[in-house]
């Protein structure tokens, strides 16, 4: 009788932990989603397009601000070979600083749905929303996103 309630103790003891295991991880990953939500992306204007040549893309990409971040669909580096338009006020920061992007490379967050036709290497021409001084997941990169108007991401002939 004592060794029947011995393995019953050990079979209790070891679901026990299993679910620990399992639900205290989730329950933790819950709490943090609910510190640091993913934040939508505001509408504007765009006011920045460029051209380059694309160095990486990456799915799913998370791009952090102070406390959320913003999953990108793709998220490419592009070695910008010319700035085919800026709005005023972005132009006047741009000529200003003179500091649009590290190495002459913006980064740019593509959020539409669909799969753009694009490879490492090649040139693209990009219009989208640059946020050029906050702490936003969107802050320092070019967005391009349906609600961003008039910004698009086109390969290059």
């Amino acid at each position: 009788m004592v060794k029947w309630h011995l393995g019953r103790r050990k079979r209790f003891l070891l679901i026990a932990v299993l679910i620990l295991a399992v639900v205290l991880p989730l329950a933790a990953f819950q709490v943090l989603e609910r510190r640091y939500p993913q934040v939508a992306i505001r509408p504007d204007d765009s006011n920045l397009s460029i051209r380059g040549v694309i160095n990486s893309i990456e799915e799913n990409h998370k791009a952090e601000g102070m406390g959320a971040y913003h999953i990108f669909r793709y998220y490419l580096r592009v070695n910008i070979s010319e700035i085919v338009w800026a709005e005023n006020d972005l132009a006047n920061w741009i000529n200003g600083t003179n500091l649009l992007s590290v190495g002459n490379i913006v980064e740019i967050g593509y959020d539409y749905l669909d799969k753009p036709q694009i490879a490492v290497g090649q040139m693209i021409e990009c219009k989208g929303f640059y946020e050029a001084i906050t702490d936003t997941p969107q802050s320092l990169r070019i967005t391009i996103a349906p609600v961003i108007s008039e910004s698009y991401l086109k390969p290059q002939i």
